[in-house]
């Protein structure tokens, strides 16, 4: 099998993440003449994103009789699947692509078995196709530091505010004007609180601290900093504290929801909450389980 068809079935799944592609065992090797089978692992719940890699992956091995895909949910995010990858490796009987999440690139370099795709190509006698369809900006985003390609980033999710239009009317907001700065995020959700009783905001908090990181950036902080050629946290500065506090001022007068992810979600799909920030990876499941229209604009 070419190894553009093994990448072509990693190219599968809807964060940014990276695919790391493992080194499968010798009976998947095409050289037996056999169907090749990809044991492929991912974080897409049902409810983020599941059904459609199950459709893709579906799709994927009825137009390629010769390879058949096999995917895996791994519950508990990222965290979840590098634990049972760790296990898995240990046994000897690990998966051949998995969905890493960019959090943790180093540590699957410094811990993980895996094929670097430049080798891989150089080997296959193409050693140009990385350069030829990817951005070089795009494949440095899954290298280590020695340049080694560890992976390939293949679904970069993108942070929007979802609000629910009806509230956002009896609250005497426009629905086709949403928040656009968190100043505005901050008073429509003290003006929903007062004018309908609902909450006003919850901001999703995976423990990647991915909202949290756009969240500071968006006000001119970093998660982290170089300071004489040393990688530091960063987040301990004025324009980061300033970017926390907005949120923690909407818990604070009522009109912010602390709670777990379930809770927020479940808040926002039974019509009781006005605005929450999460991935744009929940937008099926929002659009499948809410009762009034979901709408979404950019982060603020």
């Amino acid at each position: 099998m070419k190894l553009k068809k093994v990448l072509a079935a990693a190219m599968i799944s809807l964060l940014a993440t990276t695919a790391l592609v493992g080194c499968g065992s010798d009976k998947k090797s095409a050289d037996t003449g056999k169907k090749v089978q990809i044991e492929y692992w991912h974080v897409a719940a049902e409810s983020f994103g599941g059904a459609t890699v199950k459709e893709l992956v579906a799709d994927f091995n009825k137009t390629h009789p010769n390879i058949e895909v096999v995917e895996k949910y791994n519950p508990d995010m990222y965290k979840g699947l590098t634990q049972n990858l760790q296990a898995a490796m240990a046994s000897g009987k690990n998966p051949d692509v998995v969905q890493m999440g960019y959090s943790f690139l180093n540590y699957a370099a410094e811990n993980f078995k895996y094929t670097d795709l430049n080798e891989a190509f150089k080997a296959a006698g193409d050693e140009n196709f990385m350069k030829e369809n990817y951005l070089p900006n795009v494949l440095q985003l899954a290298q280590t530091e020695d340049g080694k390609q560890i992976g390939l980033p293949y679904s970069v999710s993108v942070p929007v505010l979802f609000y629910n239009p009806e509230i956002f009317e009896k609250a005497g907001l426009d629905p086709q004007n949403p928040p656009k700065t968190w100043e505005e995020v901050s008073k429509a959700a003290k003006q929903i609180k007062d004018k309908t009783g609902n909450m006003g905001f919850f901001m999703q908090e995976y423990a990647d601290n991915w909202t949290q990181q756009a969240l500071i950036e968006s006000n001119g902080g970093k998660m982290l900093t170089e300071v004489d050629g040393k990688v530091k946290a960063g987040f301990d500065t004025p324009e980061s504290a300033a970017a926390y506090q907005v949120v923690a001022d909407m818990v604070k007068n009522g009109s912010g929801l602390h709670a777990t992810n379930e809770e927020g979600f479940q808040a926002y799909l039974s019509g009781k909450l006005g605005m929450v920030c999460t991935t744009i990876g929940k937008r099926a499941n929002f659009e499948k389980g809410a009762k009034f229209k979901v709408m979404a604009s950019p982060f603020p």
